[in-house]
């Protein structure tokens, strides 16, 4: 009934629809993003090998977090995570200016026994689908473009719950019941003769 309002939302709330699935099914991510998507996105999240070795007590963590913003002077810190399960690398991530995500790929992974540099990655020089995978949290979220974005973003959720809304409405009241049709058993069907 309103075509230019349903013509002007319709996009943002395909964006929506798409990044959402993009973001819970991986499979549907590298369908999006092309042929070796997969094979680029999981070599840009792989840490480096190092054999699982416990946390040393006396780490220089000063040194470490001098050593990660040395590498990348432009980035703003965004975490410290002690080795996973397993693993045995200290990893520090950071966001720089050209990333969108909020908290960055940029990662430097330290030796949790020794607190030596293992290696790091840029996430602005990684390949370009593993670069639009990590753009697809901000533009879901409304990370990407400050408040006229998350503004946006937000009405698509709005108008999502108002559409519910309206079909519920629709079904249990407005067209629901009026809409039933009125069965008549013709006479002498389903009788039984004694």
């Amino acid at each position: 009934r309103r075509p230019v309002e349903s013509a002007l939302i319709t996009p943002v709330l395909v964006v929506s629809l798409v990044t959402g699935v993009a973001m819970a099914f991986k499979p549907v991510a590298n369908v999006l993003l092309g042929p070796g998507s997969a094979a680029a996105i999981s070599q840009a999240l792989k840490p480096p090998a190092y054999p699982a070795v416990p946390v040393a007590k006396n780490l220089d963590w000063q040194k470490i977090v001098q050593e990660a913003g040395d590498r990348f002077p432009q980035a703003q810190f965004r975490s410290i995570a002690l080795p996973r399960k397993g693993g045995g690398l200290i990893t520090v991530r950071l966001r720089q200016p050209a990333e969108w995500l909020p908290n960055g790929r940029t990662m430097v992974w330290f030796a949790a026994d020794t607190g030596q540099l293992v290696g790091a990655r840029d996430a602005t020089q990684a390949r370009a689908q593993a670069q639009a995978f990590n753009m697809i949290f901000p533009v879901h979220t409304g990370k990407m473009a400050g408040a006229l974005h998350q503004l946006i973003m937000a009405l698509s959720g709005l108008v999502l719950c108002v559409l519910g809304l309206f079909s519920c409405w629709t079904f249990w009241f407005a067209g629901g019941v009026r809409g039933k049709v009125k069965r008549t058993v013709p006479q002498g069907v389903g009788s039984k003769s004694v």
